[in-house]
């Protein structure tokens, strides 16, 4: 609980946030809601979608598993968007944005980097991942950082909804 109130006194005192996410041990994971400045994210929505276990596997290394690292290893932790399990608003900036995009007809982005884009737009403040306020990685949102440990993982999820 004090963590907790901790972060929100983070939100509280720094005049450049309108939010704070959660971080994750021991990976970040949530690359779907992540924008940062100077910072490319791929959309990896269709990644997702692959079924090629040898292509997946090439894309999801290269676009996510990689980018995971690379954003736990950071130490700027300043962002346009990021939620990764929760995030907190002040809510006075949270009532200037929406999750609903008029432009977009297909979804090509998730409803966190929609909302917090248009909230970053507005105000010129960012979201912040508080180390201190830590999530457990879910396991499905996992890095594999080689192609066998990829593939045993995914036969056993497979398995496992079977049962």
């Amino acid at each position: 609980m004090n963590k907790f109130c901790n972060t929100n006194l983070k939100l509280i005192n720094d005049k450049n946030l309108f939010g704070i996410s959660a971080n994750s041990k021991p990976f970040y994971y949530d690359i779907l809601s992540y924008r940062k400045k100077n910072f490319f994210t791929k959309n990896i929505y269709p990644i997702s979608l692959e079924k090629n276990i040898f292509k997946g596997y090439k894309l999801r290394k290269q676009f996510i598993y990689d980018v995971q690292k690379k954003i736990t290893d950071t130490n700027d932790h300043y962002t346009i968007s990021s939620f990764n399990g929760m995030c907190i608003y002040y809510y006075k900036y949270f009532k200037l944005g929406s999750y609903i995009d008029k432009k977009k007809i297909m979804r090509s982005q998730v409803e966190h980097v929609t909302l917090n884009t248009k909230i970053h737009k507005k105000t010129k403040k960012f979201i912040y991942i508080d180390k201190d306020f830590t999530l457990n990685l879910p396991g499905e949102h996992r890095p594999y950082f080689n192609f066998l440990y990829f593939c045993l993982s995914k036969m056993f999820y497979y398995f496992k909804k079977l049962v």
